[in-house]
């Protein structure tokens, strides 16, 4: 992971600690006072996200079905002034006849 053995001896220790304290805080129950405010903001912030990620992803849906319509409508603009249309080619333009030259001998 990139870290030292000393700072990985570090981080056990103070983690280590910290899980005692939190143990005894828990069992003396000194942090259940402060943990549930703490985790009904949690739960709060985290529905409120929810509901912006779903708010957020329609309308990212919505815009981009309207983007492709829009760039299919502009790509069959430019195949009219292309020439590439197929109403001009079936409507404006008709097939050449080849020229049919008797051809005498001599």
């Amino acid at each position: 992971c990139g870290l030292s053995p000393q700072a990985i001896v570090g981080f056990a220790v103070v983690i280590s600690y910290a899980s005692i304290g939190f143990v005894v805080l828990w069992r003396t129950h000194i942090i259940q006072k402060f943990l549930e405010p703490i985790a009904m903001c949690l739960y709060i912030a985290f529905v409120l996200a929810v509901l912006l990620y779903i708010v957020a992803k329609d309308h990212w849906t919505q815009m981009t079905e309207q983007f492709q319509q829009f760039f299919e409508m502009l790509g069959s603009i430019e195949d009219i002034f292309a020439g590439d249309s197929a109403f001009e080619s079936a409507s404006c333009s008709s097939p050449k006849k080849p020229n049919k030259v008797a051809r005498t001998k001599q």
